[in-house]
Order: structure tokens, then sequence, then C-alpha cells
């Protein structure tokens, strides 16, 4: 078995493989890395074009100890979570997630004689073809230039009650398996900060959140206002999709580029790699 393309995490081991279409995918292979806002796989949730490659809570929560976690917020308030009788917080500041890009993998587990795991169908819509990750190396290079986390996506129920982190989604993505790759950044948060856009939507949000802290004169008023804060939430996810960070890395961290369909027809690592 090659261990250059073994990932192992808690005494399992992996491979990292990459689903996207050619053009990508020869970037990558080239030493180019494309690492996203969070707001892009939001916004990609709210289009609704590519089901299961869109979150419309994408790095948004936070940590809580228990309560019911139903995947819906508090309309009037994106800080604040209603969660049964209590609240709390539950997402994470707009600095953190604006100083973040990530690109996300797919782990598939390896048996200790080579033999992989399955792949789910849908995986199919993730791109026309695969890769193979040199994920150890791609790590250790980044980590010259930025802060990581390295994280692999936990898939809750609905329901679920207890603690949560940094990667948790709904169970009804679990096919997907992802392993997530983040890296943060003063210099994102900046760029940021700098959009002229952005600043007068946050300068206009506070106004109106102002308006309705000091009391609407009318229910009507009140509408109003919370109708202008979506759209200004809205405008601001579409602005944020499309900051993203171009990250050069050494060549060769990509092995193999296949066609999707082809993976499905491989039981073992030696087929692979």
């Amino acid at each position: 078995m090659n261990r250059d393309y073994i990932f192992n995490y808690e005494g399992k081991n992996y491979l990292i493989l990459k689903f996207s279409d050619l053009t990508a995918l020869g970037n990558m292979y080239r030493g180019v890395w494309y690492f996203r806002h969070p707001d892009y796989y939001v916004y990609a949730a709210i289009e609704n074009k590519n089901p299961g490659q869109g979150d419309k809570y994408e790095e948004k929560l936070s940590k809580i100890s228990c309560g019911n976690l139903s995947f819906s917020t508090s309309k009037n308030d994106r800080n604040v979570k209603s969660i049964g009788t209590y609240s709390a917080k539950l997402y994470k500041s707009d600095d953190e997630r604006d100083s973040m890009r990530f690109i996300s993998f797919y782990e598939l587990e390896v048996s200790d004689t080579g033999v992989l795991g399955k792949v789910d169908n849908q995986m199919k819509d993730f791109g026309d073809y695969v890769a193979v990750v040199q994920y150890n190396k791609l790590c250790g290079e980044l980590k010259n230039s930025y802060s990581i986390q390295n994280i692999q996506v936990q898939y809750l129920e609905d329901n679920y009650c207890g603690a949560i982190g940094d990667g948790c989604k709904n169970r009804k993505y679990s096919y997907q398996k992802e392993r997530r790759l983040i890296i943060k950044s003063e210099n994102f948060l900046s760029k940021i900060r700098e959009n002229v856009d952005l600043t007068a939507i946050q300068k206009k949000y506070f106004e109106l959140r102002k308006i309705m802290g000091d009391g609407c004169k009318s229910n009507s008023e009140r509408i109003k206002a919370e109708k202008e804060i979506d759209k200004l939430m809205l405008r601001e996810i579409e602005i944020k999709k499309d900051f993203y960070s171009e990250i050069k890395t050494q060549c060769g961290l990509l092995f193999k580029i296949i066609p999707t369909e082809r993976l499905f027809k491989i039981k073992n690592i030696s087929e692979l790699i």
C-alpha cells in the first residue's frame, strides 16, 4: 500500500479524494487551489441549483452544550438562537467567518488489506472526474503560511441534543463523508472590511437594528424593517460568495485524475495508486 496517499485519522486509514470538473482538478494538479468563503456554499443553498452542494448554515454554527438543534434561524437576530425554552449564542461572528476560507474533500476508508469503502452514487453530482490528494503534504505545506483546521465533518439528526462544534451538518448529507480543510488569515478579513459595498450594508443594517431596538411605531413599520434586513443579509451573502483565495503549492499533490464513473468499479487501492 502506497502510504504517501494514506491519511490516518483516529486509527482508520483514508484516501482523500476531490470530485470536480477537469479544469479545476487540472489547476490543483499544477499547484493552484481555490479556497472559498463560507457564503459561497450558503448562496449555493439559496439558489438550490445543485442539491447537496450548498448549506445555508455553512460554518455558521458555533458551540452549544445542549438543546434541540432544529437547523432554523431566528429571523430578527442572526446571532441568537431559540432552543426549546432557552436562548443561546449559536452563530459565529462575521469576523470569524470572514477570516476563513476552506475547501472540501471526500474521505474514502481503506482497510488494512487495501479494500476500498463504498462511494455513494450521489457523489457523481460533485463532478465528472475525481483525483486522489496527497493530503498530508498539502496540510504540511499550508501550515507554513496559515493557521489551519483539519475537520472530519459530523452529521447530526434534526432532533440532536448535545455538544456541537466546527463542521457539523444535517444527517441527510452524510453520504458526502466530508473532510474539510480550513485556512485562516487576518488578510482574508481585511479584504472583506475594505469592500465599500459591504461597509454600506453593515451601516444600514445597524441603523435598522437600532430602529427596531428603539421600538417601532407600528407593526407595519416593524415588518418593513424586517424585510429590509432580510434583503441586506441576502445582498451581503451575494457579495461575500465571490471572495476566494488562490493558494499556490508545489505541483504533484494530486494523483491520477480519473472519470468518476471509473471509481465505482475500483475495489482495491492497488487499482488506483
